[in-house]
């Protein structure tokens, strides 16, 4: 393969290591080394990126089933965390949007699992706007989608997110 041609080509760790972390979109900008919007220079004087709501450009980030990462005895929320610091750092220069998960926060959904998902989560609490969906495994599936009180709207519920611009209000039941 020619020099111009193994230039071009994607890098297969970058663009691994894009997708798993931003949507498909900052994938391609990130492994293209395109270049990507960036938000108002102030930001950096602050200590913190921030969205620029200027440009056409943005990425959302997604997060699909961390359950694996909070089961009983074998949780290890050290990836999260490492992959909310990615976000938080890559904000700014991907222009990262807002980063949503999907649902199954937790393998049994248990005060434990939950408590420290939450914690974990706090990593990227006032960095990256974001939401949290529950799963079918963060809710007793006795319940319904009037379940009440549980330990996943203890954790995740309005009171969480109240403060975020983001926010824009909550059904009665959270």
């Amino acid at each position: 393969m020619s020099t111009a041609g193994h230039h071009n080509r994607l890098d297969r760790r970058a663009l691994l290591q894009a997708a798993v972390t931003i949507p498909a979109a900052g994938a391609v900008t990130t492994a293209l080394e395109a270049t990507p919007a960036h938000a108002d220079p102030a930001a950096h004087s602050s200590g913190r990126s921030h969205f620029d709501t200027e440009s056409p450009r943005f990425a959302p980030a997604v997060l699909p089933d961390t359950q694996y990462l909070f089961d009983a005895d074998s949780s290890d929320p050290a990836p999260l965390r490492a992959t909310f610091r990615y976000l938080a750092a890559e904000r700014e220069e991907v222009n990262i949007a807002f980063m949503t998960h999907l649902g199954d926060v937790t393998e049994h959904g248990t005060e434990q699992e939950i408590a420290l998902a939450a914690d974990t989560f706090r990593t990227i609490h006032g960095k990256v706007p974001y939401s949290v969906l529950a799963g079918n495994h963060d809710i007793r599936s006795s319940t319904d989608d009037q379940r009440g009180d549980s330990a996943y709207l203890a954790a995740f519920g309005p009171q969480r997110y109240a403060s975020m611009p983001t926010f824009r209000g909550a059904s009665p039941d959270g």
